[in-house]
């Protein structure tokens, strides 16, 4: 449970991570 709790959730840090990018890039 704990391993597919992980897999859904490494999308998530993906895309948070580049919207803070993206907000420190503009």
């Amino acid at each position: 449970m704990a391993q597919a709790s992980a897999i859904q959730y490494e999308p998530l840090k993906v895309g948070i991570n580049t919207v803070i990018r993206t907000l420190k890039n503009s």
